[in-house]
């Protein structure tokens, strides 16, 4: 953690019509990992309000905010060149270093443009998964994961077209992004576990073109197209409201990390709001997470 008064340089909805705001704050010395958030003080207010980092490069965080109470409301009323008390680099966000997930069958790069290197991650093809505002987590992530050389697939899920967010910008990192909404308004209809049966009918190629030998041992029945495992990616990250978390926890038989900070409250662990039971004894999400193993959620 590491206490930090960044300045405003912007700070407005992702689109007209939309709740959600893109605020960008200079002077964030500390690299931020994906998954963690940080804890903004807003004058009038007696706890901070933590919100998970989107972005941060060159010393520039970028984070992404639903308008859902007053805290967020005063946020969103702040104007370019105001300054903000932030407590940055809280919580164990996403890890990428995970060793020995490589499968002989498949390459560890995800793009036919980029040369094999030995200093990829231990992992061939990761999917991410998020829903609404757990959306932006995982854009950081995205970009860590392409920098690395590995070029997830990414499906995000909304109740409708106007909710949509970031689809562009995990585009514009040359990822497959697949978009699902509850009311068919956009992309594919439904949650974002309908869309693996889209995935799992190309799954006779792999991302770099090359056919996979063995879809069995990716994990997950190759002979129901609606798992993960069908559609032959071998790691999972997601971030999203519980109900999208619990519906595709089944769908998984491969390792995956999920993060829970839309259960987060005062970021700190005081008011003991974001409690989880885990399969090791109850967390709080805000002190022990907000990122798990889905091997550690009881749900």
């Amino acid at each position: 953690m590491k206490k930090e008064i960044l300045t405003v340089i912007s700070n407005r909805p992702v689109d007209a019509l939309s709740k959600v705001y893109q605020m960008e704050l200079s002077g964030c010395s500390e690299e931020q990992r994906p998954g963690q958030f940080v804890n903004i003080e807003l004058d009038g207010l007696f706890l901070r309000r933590p919100i998970s980092v989107c972005d941060w490069k060159d010393g520039v965080l970028t984070l992404l905010y639903k308008l859902v109470g007053k805290g967020t409301a005063l946020m969103a009323t702040l104007q370019p060149g105001a300054r903000l008390d932030v407590l940055c680099s809280l919580g164990n966000g996403f890890d990428i270093d995970i060793p020995a997930l490589t499968r002989p069958d498949v390459p560890t790069i995800a793009g036919p443009d980029i040369p094999a290197r030995p200093d990829v991650p231990a992992f061939a093809r990761p999917l991410l998964v998020g829903g609404g505002i757990g959306t932006a987590p995982l854009y950081l992530l995205a970009r860590r994961l392409k920098e690395r050389g590995v070029s997830p697939t990414v499906i995000l899920g909304f109740n409708t077209a106007s909710e949509i967010i970031y689809e562009k910008e995990f585009k514009a990192l040359g990822l497959r992004t697949l978009v699902t909404t509850v009311d068919g308004s956009y992309g594919t209809p439904g949650f974002v576990t309908d869309a693996l049966p889209l995935l799992a009918s190309a799954f006779a190629l792999s991302s770099v073109g090359a056919p996979v030998s063995n879809p069995s041992t990716v994990g997950g029945s190759v002979s129901d197209p609606s798992t993960v495992g069908a559609c032959g990616y071998d790691y999972c990250y997601a971030c999203g409201p519980m109900p999208m978390l619990r519906a595709l926890a089944p769908k998984l038989a491969t390792p995956a990390q999920f993060s829970l900070e839309e259960r987060m409250g005062c970021g700190t662990g005081i008011c003991m709001g974001c409690t989880c039971p885990q399969l090791t004894g109850t967390k709080r999400i805000c002190k022990d997470g907000p990122v798990f193993r889905l091997d550690e959620i009881s749900f």
